[in-house]
């Protein structure tokens, strides 16, 4: 089973990290991603198989989300992440519609 894709509710979350923080990443050693790992991991928006997986809301993960948050912000200048969309170029069965 594959971790699932963020809903909209656990972004909305993981970005008012980003906000309350200047628009800037949030990792692994802060509190509030360890605060928001913890509540992410007991909600039941995704099935207790799904919450079970060791990377599922992972401090990586939610630091990971606040960085993706950052780079796409109008005010950042460097390359923004893909935030977790597929990469066509590793993936050949990839085909947007």
């Amino acid at each position: 089973m594959r971790i699932p894709a963020w809903t909209e509710d656990e972004l909305v979350l993981a970005g008012a990290l980003v906000v309350r923080n200047g628009w800037r990443e949030l990792r692994t050693r802060d509190p509030e991603v360890q605060e928001l790992s913890e509540l992410l991991r007991s909600l039941p928006l995704h099935t207790a198989e799904a919450r079970a997986l060791p990377g599922f809301r992972s401090l990586d993960s939610v630091s990971r989300k606040t960085t993706d948050f950052m780079t796409n912000h109008s005010a950042y200048t460097g390359k923004a992440t893909r935030c977790g969309k597929p990469n066509p170029a590793h993936d050949p069965g990839f085909h947007q519609a």
